[in-house]
C-alpha cells in the first residue's frame, strides 16, 4: 500500500494576474509532477485569475480529502464570483 498523505487541502490567493498555468507555475516550479496535474485538476474551472481571487491546493496522496475539497470549492466560488466585477487592480488588497 503507498503511502497516505495526512496534509489537509487548501487554498492560496492569487498574487499576479494570470492563467492557471501561470499559477500553477508560480507554486510549484516550472516542473510538472503530480502535484502541479493535481492543481490544474482542482482549480479547471478557472482558466484567468486576478489578485485576491483564490485556487485550491491538495496533496494527491490524500484519500480522506473529498468532504474537504467540496467545502473548498464552494467557498473558492463565492469569492471569485465576488471578485468578477472588481477591476484585476483592486483584487490585490487582498493579498497582503
Amino acid at each position: 500500500m503507498a503511502n497516505q498523505s495526512k496534509v489537509a487541502p487548501g487554498y492560496c490567493v492569487v498574487q499576479q494576474p494570470g492563467t492557471l498555468d501561470f499559477q500553477a507555475r508560480q507554486l510549484f516550479g516550472n516542473s510538472r509532477n503530480e502535484k502541479s496535474e493535481y492543481f490544474m485538476q482542482l482549480n479547471k474551472d478557472t482558466a484567468w485569475v486576478k489578485p485576491g481571487q483564490i485556487l485550491i491546493v491538495a496533496d494527491p496522496q490524500n484519500v480522506n480529502q473529498s468532504h474537504q475539497i467540496n467545502d473548498l470549492a464552494i467557498a473558492k466560488k463565492k469569492v471569485n464570483n465576488a471578485l468578477a466585477t472588481i477591476d484585476g487592480g483592486c483584487g490585490g488588497i487582498f493579498k497582503d
